[in-house]
């Protein structure tokens, strides 16, 4: 549950999808660099993250959580929600 999001967590995350997708792996250095730019802006201003590059906790309502758990629950694992909660929600 590190809520801190560095550009180092996206360079790695990059690399281990690279392995998959070898278009990645042509990409230059600069455009990887605009995409890892891009991507921090989008999430700032879809309120994911702060300025501080902390990820902002969703808040869930209870009709959301039933939904995501009625259909799997493994759509939770992906909120930024830890897994005693998923728990709780789930049980």
């Amino acid at each position: 549950m590190d809520l801190l999001l560095t550009t180092q967590d996206y360079d790695i995350f990059f690399e281990e999808k690279a392995e998959w997708y070898v278009e990645l792996e042509k990409l230059t250095a600069s455009t990887r660099g605009k995409l890892r730019q891009v991507m921090f802006k989008m999430m700032r201003e879809a309120e994911i993250l702060s300025r501080e590059n902390l990820i902002i906790p969703a808040l869930l309502t209870r009709d959301l959580v039933n939904v995501l758990a009625e259909d799997s629950p493994a759509w939770l694992t992906v909120l930024p929600v830890s897994e005693a909660e998923i728990k709780q929600w789930c049980c």
